[in-house]
C-alpha cells in the first residue's frame, strides 16, 4: 500500500509550484510513474486512474494559460502511462473527462488590424478582423503564474495588480481594468456584473474578471464561470481501445474498462 498526502488541500497549480513552499510537491508524472511502479507488482492487474483535476478550476477560473500548463502536465502523465503500456502490451490505456469547463475559445474580434494580406499568388486580402493565431498561443504558454497567485500577491491594490500581471503574463493591465477587476459588493464578492449567474462560484469570479480584462490582448473569451454541456472526446490506446469508437453515453466507458479487466482471467 502506498500513500502521498503533499497538500492540506487542493495541489497547486502547476505554474505555481514555485510559490508558497510547494517545491516539493511532485509533479503529476512523476506521481503517476510511481502508482505504476508499485501496482506492476500485482499479478493479477490493476486499475490507475489519474485526474488532472487542476484543469478544470482553471477552466472555473477562466484562467487559459494556467489551463494550458495543466493540460501540458497532464500530457506528461498519459507520456508515462504510454510507456508502460510499451512493455505491457496487454495494458489499455483511455483518456477522457467527465465534463467541459467554462465554454473556452479562441476569437476574432474588429480591431486595428495587421493591415492587408498578400496571397503567394499576389492577391491581396484585406483584413476586417483581428484572429487569433500562434501568438496568442504563445502568449499562454509564456504565463509564470496562475491569475489567482497574481490576485493573492496584489492583495486588493491595483497598482501592485498591474505590476503583478506584467511579471506573470507580459500583457498590460490598465488602472480601469484594474480596479474593476477588484471591485466587490458589499459582501466581498466580485462584481461580475451582466452574466451574473452564469458565474455563481463566488471564489473563482476575480479571476474571471480578470480574464475578461486581458482578453483584449489574448482574445480568448468563455461563456461561463462553470460546466458546460459539450461532448466529451474519448482516447484509447492498447488492449481493447476499438470498442471506444463511436459516439455512446459515457457509462460505455465503464463497460470496456470492465472487459480490460477481465481479459485474460479465468
Amino acid at each position: 500500500k502506498l500513500l502521498g498526502l503533499f497538500s492540506s488541500g487542493h495541489l497547486p497549480y502547476a505554474l505555481d509550484c514555485d510559490a508558497d513552499d510547494m517545491t516539493g510537491v511532485p509533479r503529476l508524472v512523476v506521481m503517476t510513474e510511481a502508482a505504476l511502479a508499485v501496482l506492476e507488482r500485482h499479478e493479477g492487474g490493476f486499475f490507475l486512474v489519474v485526474e488532472g483535476g487542476r484543469i478544470d478550476h482553471a477552466g472555473h477560473q477562466n484562467d487559459a494559460g494556467t489551463m494550458l500548463h495543466e493540460t501540458l502536465a497532464f500530457d506528461e502523465a498519459v507520456g508515462a502511462g504510454m510507456r508502460f503500456q510499451d512493455d505491457h502490451q496487454e495494458t489499455l490505456i483511455i483518456v477522457t473527462a467527465d465534463h467541459a469547463t467554462g465554454g473556452f475559445t479562441f476569437n476574432y474580434v474588429r480591431r486595428p488590424t495587421p493591415g492587408e494580406l498578400v496571397m503567394p499568388g499576389g492577391e491581396v486580402y484585406p483584413q476586417d478582423w483581428a484572429y487569433a493565431g500562434r501568438k496568442h498561443l504563445a502568449l499562454l504558454g509564456d504565463q509564470t503564474a496562475s491569475y489567482q497567485a497574481l490576485l493573492d500577491e496584489a492583495e486588493g491594490d491595483p497598482g501592485k495588480l498591474i505590476e503583478s500581471v506584467k511579471r506573470g503574463t507580459g500583457l498590460a493591465l490598465t488602472r480601469d481594468e484594474a480596479v474593476q477587476v477588484l471591485e466587490r459588493d458589499a459582501e466581498g464578492r466580485a462584481v461580475t456584473r451582466d452574466f451574473a449567474d452564469f458565474y455563481a462560484v463566488w471564489g473563482d469570479n476575480p479571476s474571471c474578471l480578470l480574464a475578461r480584462a486581458l482578453s483584449r490582448q489574448t482574445l480568448v473569451s468563455w461563456s461561463t464561470g462553470g460546466h458546460t454541456s459539450d461532448p466529451i472526446l474519448t482516447f484509447g490506446w492498447g488492449s481493447g481501445a476499438e470498442a471506444l469508437r463511436g459516439v455512446y453515453r459515457n457509462t460505455r466507458i465503464y463497460d470496456v474498462m470492465r472487459e480490460a479487466l477481465a481479459r485474460g482471467r479465468p
